[in-house]
């Protein structure tokens, strides 16, 4: 059984092709509007990678080792974010004058050595000739100075304080103490002195004076020298 085809009228015809026209338009459209989505796509994502790579290196800057920090982590095409035109700001400019004591020039012998201060203990060593001297004229001397080294000694200060009864038993007599600068302690003012002025002004930690004083016959536990630091700086607490 043959089926005739259906003949369109003119009007059907052109009604049909305006349709296609219109799906032809919204596909290009659509075609057109997903490359620009696809455009747009990648120059964000451009944008994404270059602030994960500043961020990387401002990261660096800041919270790096010492040979990680100020290395930049951008391609050397790619332009930094730290980058800025070097701009420079006028300064004011200020006249400065001061005044500096002059130096006192060292006063030196004969010889051209520097004379020793006159404030020194001078521990007097005469030398006589090995010839005899009987019946010469002493008609001067020749002095010649050396700076000597003491090394410190620890001496040991015993408060002997007799007693004496009074009479018809009315107690005992007995000499008071000086004031001593550790109640019932050990060190005299002046060791406590040269602990502290060693330690704060010296800067000579306690375990190297420790160790100074056994060389000189006493040792010295570093809890007890602990506790006369502590004291001393109660005492001179209202000084500061």
């Amino acid at each position: 059984m043959i089926i005739a085809e259906k003949k369109l009228s003119y009007e059907e015809l052109l009604e049909q092709n305006n349709l296609l026209l219109k799906q032809i338009n919204s596909l290009r459209e659509q075609t057109i509007l997903q490359a620009q989505l696809l455009e747009n796509y990648k120059s964000m994502e451009a944008k994404h990678h270059q602030l994960q790579d500043e961020l990387s290196q401002l990261k660096r800057m800041i919270f790096g080792s010492k040979s990680e920090r100020f290395v930049p982590a951008v391609h050397p095409s790619q332009s930094s974010l730290f980058e800025f035109p070097a701009q420079e700001k006028p300064q004011a400019k200020e006249q400065i004058s001061y005044e500096r004591k002059k130096a006192e020039k060292i006063s030196k012998d004969a010889g051209g050595r520097q004379i020793l201060p006159a404030h020194l203990d001078r521990i007097e060593i005469i030398i006589e000739p090995t010839e005899s001297t009987e019946g010469l004229k002493k008609i001067g001397e020749e002095i010649t100075e050396e700076l000597e080294y003491h090394p410190p000694v620890l001496k040991v200060n015993q408060y002997i304080r007799p007693k004496y009864a009074r009479a018809n038993s009315e107690g005992v007599l007995i000499g008071a103490l000086p004031s001593r600068p550790i109640e019932k302690g050990m060190p005299g003012p002046g060791l406590l002195a040269h602990i502290l002025v060693g330690k704060y002004v010296d800067h000579l930690p306690l375990y190297r004076q420790i160790s100074q004083f056994k060389r000189l016959g006493v040792d010295v536990p570093s809890s007890t020298m602990s506790d006369w630091v502590g004291a001393g700086s109660d005492l001179i607490a209202p000084l500061y």
